[in-house]
């Protein structure tokens, strides 16, 4: 009995012995690294065994060979390619294909000017933000997007009104040409303009690169001065269809007014103040009293300017709906955006319409066409006060001026704004209105007679169109009459009107001519660049004052003695 255990005991030791030999032996494996898009050989591509720091490199043709166990896994990458994983179970031949990246990303690939280059290999400096950093914000302004993520660049944010709450971008001082602070804005290879840049949805941005120093901007020339900042915009890749929705919704709300004097204070040290300088009082001790009593809030009120002008809640909602995808031929993609922001005053709101569409059709193996279309639509309306004077006059008027008779109408303020009036949607509106229209044909054909040479064509054509209409109409105030206890109205102001509308376009033509090439570890690109702008615009400027209806907005029912314009 104990010979038969001992036997089987020797027997499977002799079988973990066998297995443990077999599974340490070790083999050859060779093949090659390829791109599977272009069919071409990576040199430099990196084949490591994974879980180990054993790793080969390929050679000029795209070969490598590697010793690996039996069980293991070979990680193959590339610069700017997707990694690719793959079981080794015997010796052999294996080979690679590496596609682009799936996720998108150009973490190893980065804009500059006119082309990309490998992180590696550069030697001026660029920051990149992509799309992921760019949407954790769900601001309405790209701009504001790229607040404390980029190093080395400044924004300043002038406003925070609906539709003008960019933040000015500086990536260095104020420059010798033109005095502007302002940098270069380039979309998707064509320079363009900084609403252009600002009011894209980040939702269709792929990665916003700022080239900040004179090596990565030396190919814009002077109008790089200030730096440049790149725009990619999202393509489509190779697969099913894919479609995205997000939205967002959130309101604005001052969180903190400021701690202003009631009527009582205000009216006592006033005269004070006065009393000090040898001046009549404005107050008598009878008023301060009714101040302090608050037993007559009409003629001696104690009004907060903020909270009546201010106190409201502003909601904003964002909606996109973005479809993509394609095969090796055809790829595209689409997207539709909405924005909406309303501003603490009821009279303001601001509201954007965004699309854009990127087709990339491989026409031949040598041949590619792209048609990118993209569209934005505003439309912002406000009160005919301006904004900055509004808020600047709510946080003057004194407490002790009543700002409306419950069931009469708004006071007359004397020498003061009454800025509760003037935020109402009844005195008038200034309207404007912003469509864009940008689009862009490129067209590119490799050479095949020279290995890494091609030539590329763009046409890029812009419209831009601005109309804007202020109407301003007539919104009674009043005057209690203490000794009648009547509320006296003010005369009527005949309503006035002023439009103007401009429009301009712009046209690109580029013609350029790339060579990219690596030898073994080496890699040369060279860019011949030939670019020619054109922008013509036109302008009308027209208004009108003194209708005596306040229901005919339109310029020609204006009285014909009173009129100005310039076109």
């Amino acid at each position: 009995m104990n010979f038969r255990k001992i036997r089987l005991l020797l027997s499977m030791f002799i079988v973990f012995c066998s297995l443990a030999a077999v599974h340490g032996q070790s083999f050859e494996v060779t093949g090659v690294v390829t791109n599977k898009k272009t069919g071409e050989a990576l040199a430099g591509a990196s084949i490591t065994l994974k879980g180990t720091t054993t790793t080969t490199v390929t050679n000029d043709a795209g070969s490598y060979s590697i010793s690996v166990p039996a069980g293991s896994t070979l990680v193959v990458s590339f610069t700017g390619l997707a990694t690719l994983e793959r079981p080794v179970s015997a010796s052999g031949v294996l080979n690679f294909e590496l596609s682009e990246n799936a996720s998108g990303t150009l973490d190893d690939v980065v804009v500059v000017g006119y082309g990309q280059q490998r992180r590696n290999n550069l030697t001026g400096s660029i920051a990149t933000v992509n799309n992921k950093a760019l949407t954790q914000s769900p601001v309405a302004d790209l701009s504001n997007a790229m607040i404390g993520r980029v190093p080395g660049i400044v924004t300043k944010q002038g406003s925070g009104e609906p539709g003008r709450d960019n933040a000015n971008i500086f990536i260095r001082g104020v420059s010798t040409f033109s005095g502007g602070t302002e940098p270069l804005f380039v979309v998707d290879g064509i320079v363009r303009t900084f609403r252009d840049f600002s009011q894209l949805d980040a939702n269709e941005v792929e990665t916003v690169s700022v080239l900040k120093d004179a090596s990565s901007a030396a190919i814009f020339g002077v109008r790089g001065a200030n730096g440049v900042i790149l725009v990619t915009t999202k393509r489509g890749k190779s697969g099913k269809i894919t479609a995205t929705y997000s939205f967002n919704y959130g309101f604005q709300k001052v969180t903190k007014f400021n701690n202003n004097l009631g009527s009582y204070e205000y009216s006592t040290l006033l005269n004070e103040a006065l009393y000090n300088d040898g001046l009549p009082l404005a107050f008598t001790n009878e008023d301060i009293a009714k101040f302090r009593d608050g037993s007559d809030p009409i003629q001696y009120p104690n009004t907060n300017w903020q909270k009546l002008v201010l106190g409201g809640t502003a909601p904003q909602m964002q909606h996109n709906l973005s479809f993509s995808g394609g095969s090796e031929r055809v790829k595209y993609f689409a997207s539709l955006g909405y924005f909406d922001q309303d501003g603490l005053y009821p009279s303001l709101n601001y509201k954007r319409y965004n699309i854009r569409t990127n087709l990339d059709l491989q026409v031949t193996k040598t041949t590619k066409f792209s048609i990118d279309l993209s569209g934005r639509l505003e439309k912002r309306t406000a009160p005919t006060t301006g904004i900055s004077g509004i808020f600047e006059h709510t946080l003057r008027n004194p407490p002790t001026i009543v700002a409306e008779y419950p069931g009469v109408g708004y006071a007359q303020v004397g020498s003061y704004v009454n800025t509760l009036r003037a935020i109402d949607p009844a005195a008038g509106y200034d309207d404007t209105e912003n469509n864009t229209l940008l689009t862009n044909f490129q067209v590119e054909q490799q050479l095949p007679f020279i290995k890494g040479l091609s030539l590329k064509g763009v046409l890029a054509f812009d419209k831009r169109m601005n109309y804007g209409k202020r109407w301003t109409e007539n919104v009674y105030v009043y005057t209690l009459n203490p000794s009648t206890n009547a509320y006296d109205r003010s005369a009527y102001q005949n309503s006035s009107l002023a439009e103007n509308y401009f429009q301009n376009s712009q046209t690109e033509l580029q013609g350029q001519l790339n060579y990219t090439n690596r030898f073994g570890k080496h890699g040369v690109s060279a860019l011949v660049l030939l670019l020619q702008q054109e922008r013509p615009q036109n302008q009308f400027n027209a208004s009108r004052s003194g209708y005596e209806f306040s229901i005919f907005d339109v310029l020609s029912q204006g009285p014909a003695t009173n009129t100005a314009g310039v076109i």
